[in-house]
């Protein structure tokens, strides 16, 4: 078995090879788009996981990530423009943090495929 320390290191716990006990798992998505008129829209992903191991709490896990977005269509040309936030958390404990952002281009073909 290994297991992250707080530095981030792998470290090796001797004399476990498995870990035993059960844990329990819910995970959720969501996605809403929001049309602004004259060809302006709005959308919010959102996506979150979360495992609790109450027998080894070392092994919970959690993370969240939220992405709106704005977006322009353009005759057959969609852009958009959004952020990106995500946490993780390991043990108990913020693990990492991270913001972006994303950008995107797509092209619908007369058949609608993309």
């Amino acid at each position: 078995m290994v297991k992250l320390s707080p530095s981030g290191a792998l470290l090796s716990i001797d004399g476990l090879q498995h870990l035993a006990g059960g844990h329990g798992w819910a995970a959720a998505q969501g996605f809403a788009n929001l049309p602004l008129g004259e060809g302006w829209g709005m959308s919010l992903a959102g996506d979150a996981n979360l495992k609790r191991a109450p027998s080894a709490s070392d092994f919970d896990f959690a993370r969240l990530s939220i992405q709106p977005a704005l977006h322009l269509a353009l005759g057959s040309v969609s852009v958009g423009w959004g952020l990106n936030w995500q946490q993780i958390g390991v043990a108990g404990q913020r693990f990492r943090q991270t913001r972006g952002a994303q950008m995107d281009w797509t092209l619908t073909e007369p058949d609608e495929s993309h």
